[in-house]
């Protein structure tokens, strides 16, 4: 009779092995993202920081009621006092056309008292002022055609709500969409 071996061959499958491996990777892998989800963002970085200075062409949207009405460009400098949200958005960003009302509606319950500016960036001109008019946006858009300004905020992805206090700082950033009652509570901080 022959002895058995029940040593595995080193040409055998090792399932332990094997497993174990798949584990390790399957660990390191969630540790990964979690800690991708719990590092803030370069854009949340800027939090409490002076907002980097721009200016921009208004391409849509100086109505009277608005501080930025009868002005061809939104100079962030000339905006220190009063409260500014900047969203940072696109016209084929669905997330950003969600947005759009609950920005609309906010800007018309801060009207006077808060400056709002659309950030378009990620479209050419056409598509900056059609985006603007079908996703119902009435106050001031600006256009960042070269995506500078996106930039020196450090904006990656669409929708980006950024909240400057009447200092100039960096009070708050909203990456994705975000509730307008959380908007609104951001904003009352800052009057």
């Amino acid at each position: 009779m022959a002895a058995v071996d029940s040593k595995p061959r080193s040409d055998e499958p090792n399932a332990r092995g094997t497993l174990g491996t798949a584990i390790a990777i399957f660990i390191g892998v969630g540790a990964v993202v979690a800690y991708s989800r719990l590092m803030p963002s370069d854009t949340e970085r800027l939090r409490g920081t002076e907002a980097p200075d721009f200016t921009l062409s208004i391409v849509a949207n100086g109505s009277a009621t608005n501080p930025l009405a009868g002005t061809e460009k939104m100079h962030l400098a000339e905006t220190r006092g009063k409260p500014v949200v900047l969203d940072f958005w696109a016209s084929w960003c669905g997330p950003c056309k969600k947005e759009a009302p609950i920005l609309q509606r906010l800007s018309e319950k801060y009207a006077g008292r808060v400056t709002f500016a659309a950030v378009n960036t990620s479209d050419d001109l056409d598509g900056a002022i059609g985006g603007a008019k079908s996703f119902g946006i009435r106050f001031p858009v600006v256009y960042d055609g070269d995506k500078s300004v996106a930039q020196r905020f450090a904006v990656q992805s669409l929708p980006t709500l950024i909240v400057i206090g009447k200092d100039g700082k960096i009070r708050a950033v909203r990456i994705g969409t975000t509730d307008e009652k959380e908007l609104a509570g951001l904003i009352d901080e800052t009057l």
